[in-house]
């Protein structure tokens, strides 16, 4: 059944069951009464104790690469549409707040009907919460901020069917544990079994995490196998002009990953920095990681941002050229200068200039790219950008172009 037709039925069924008053055929079961009192606002609908709170996404995206070769030429086009929706009622009780959410789309479909439930969960409590379903992950370490923000710091585990009860303690600290990855198949990557706990703090402006989680239970239970685990923990903070990250990751083999992030925001500029990498005990080797930037207010419309990253992804170069085999990062210094202007309140643009050098190898690729953004209000965002590459190892000349489009409610 088409998602529409069941929406637009069930409001049909409603309004029925109203009886026939010409006057305000709605207003029997649309109130905002319960809403407000739950503090839930946006698009609602309410019954005498219930709030159920509906939000969503559309998102589409074109990209198109042509790569051009001696006499040659190959192009890629992709054309995908992500979308979610997602359903919660809470009603309040004297023991607290029970919630059931559901959550269904799509991501990256071009010409399937394939809807998957991406969440669907139940949860109960007030200072202390329980939690059951298919949702995400008590564990792994936040995301990276400021910089390096695809340095993976931990195997952060997978959406899988859970039972989690969180509670806190006051004075903002938490403390949480799980059973996750519940389900007999191998869907998730930890496969078959995962338990674990974990503190946290947040007073407003320290956030910090410390975890550990055993997974592969199912393994170990059935084979007598070996106990796989991950150990984590994760800071961030500001003070004054100053932010500051931080996380480390270990696990049962002595592997290390490493982050700091940190960025200073002064009258003139905007300076941020990390460094990191990753320790692979058994071959005894590490992979540093790091990267500077700078943003300097040029007016107060125009910016002038430059980084340079080392064995890290350039972000500009990764969206528009799949099929230059840039996605190796190793021994590869980026270096990017972004000169960004708000032409008015809803339109902006930017244009971008980047170079990568292959220490090992001593190669170069050479890229560049305009882009525009328009956004008028009401959660609507389009966006386009052409963006040009030449990769001296291989003497190939890349043409990438993106248009995106995407609502929010």
């Amino acid at each position: 059944m088409k998602l529409k037709s069941l929406l637009l039925g069930s409001a049909a069924a409603l309004a029925l069951s109203t009886g026939a008053q010409a006057a305000d055929p709605i207003a029997e079961f649309v109130s905002l009464d319960v809403c407000d009192a739950y503090g839930i606002s946006g698009l609602t609908i309410a019954s005498d104790d219930t709030c159920l709170l509906i939000t969503g996404e559309v998102e589409y995206d074109y990209w198109y690469e042509t790569v051009f070769f001696d006499d040659d030429s190959a192009s890629d086009r992709t054309s995908t549409i992500d979308w979610f929706l997602t359903f919660e009622a809470t009603t309040q009780t004297d023991a607290g707040r029970a919630i059931a959410s559901v959550t269904i789309g799509q991501e990256d479909q071009d010409d399937t009907d394939t809807v998957i439930f991406e969440e669907a969960f139940v949860s109960f409590g007030d200072t202390t919460v329980l939690t059951a379903g298919y949702t995400g992950s008590l564990f792994g370490v936040d995301d990276a901020q400021h910089i390096l923000d695809d340095v993976a710091t931990t195997g952060d585990p997978d959406d899988s069917h859970v039972i989690q009860v969180v509670s806190d303690l006051g004075n903002g600290w938490s403390i949480g544990a799980g059973l996750e990855a519940l389900s007999d198949q191998a869907d998730y990557g930890d496969l078959g079994g995962r338990a674990g706990v974990v503190v946290g703090y947040d007073d407003g402006t320290t956030v910090a995490n410390v975890g550990a989680y055993i997974y592969d239970l199912y393994n170990m239970i059935d084979n007598d196998a070996d106990a796989l685990f991950d150990v984590y923990a994760d800071v961030s903070t500001s003070f004054d002009i100053f932010d500051v990250y931080a996380a480390l990751t270990v696990d049962q083999d002595g592997n290390i990953q490493g982050l700091v992030t940190g960025e200073v925001a002064l009258d003139i500029a905007t300076i941020r920095a990390g460094v990191g990498g990753v320790y692979a005990n058994a071959a005894d080797e590490f992979t540093p990681t790091a990267g500077a930037g700078v943003t300097f207010a040029l007016t107060d419309t125009v910016d002038l941002d430059l980084e340079v990253v080392y064995n890290a992804e350039n972000g500009k170069i990764e969206d528009y050229f799949n099929q230059l085999a840039l996605g190796t990062v190793e021994d590869v210094v980026w270096g990017t200068l972004t000169l960004s202007s708000a032409f008015t309140d809803t339109l902006t643009g930017e244009a971008w200039a980047t170079v990568g050098y292959n220490t090992d190898t001593e190669d170069s690729v050479y890229g560049g790219g305009v882009g525009v953004t328009y956004e008028p209000g009401g959660d609507f965002e389009a966006n386009g950008t052409v963006a040009v590459l030449y990769d001296a190892q291989t003497e190939n000349t890349g043409l990438g172009v993106h248009f995106g489009a995407v609502k929010s409610f």
